[in-house]
């Protein structure tokens, strides 16, 4: 049985349609799951011998721990990524949105008060 390249081409252009288009249009709606883009899904697949690293500086100025807790509780409301955790499907990653309830439940593992850190082993 001989393919005409027509044919493969449309048989590829149903499938990026369906695929891409149908699936991602099911997961959002149904499932409130966001495709990643694809900066976001290159960051995934790191490796200790090829790490991707972002360098930062800040400086802060002494503040009240709860007070900023709550600051930046308030201030990630509206920021989507924020309230979103990496979940895969069919071989996919996807952002999936969190209930008010379990960003509440995981905020303490995120917003640590650390004191009296020396050193870089201390960090951890």
């Amino acid at each position: 049985m001989v393919f005409k390249i027509q044919d493969v081409a449309l048989g590829i252009l149903v499938y990026v349609l369906l695929f891409r288009f149908l699936i991602t249009f099911i997961m959002l709606k149904c499932f409130k799951c966001e495709t990643l883009r694809s900066f976001d899904t290159i960051s995934l697949f790191d490796n200790p011998g090829n790490l991707m690293n972002i360098v930062g500086l800040t400086r802060f100025e002494k503040f009240e721990f709860e007070d900023m807790k709550q600051y930046l509780i308030d201030r990630t409301a509206n920021l989507s990524r924020c309230r979103h955790k990496l979940v895969k499907y069919f071989g996919i990653w996807y952002f999936k949105k969190i209930s008010d309830e379990e960003f509440k439940s995981r905020i303490d593992f995120f917003v640590q008060k650390k004191e009296g850190i020396t050193s870089d082993k201390e960090l951890a």
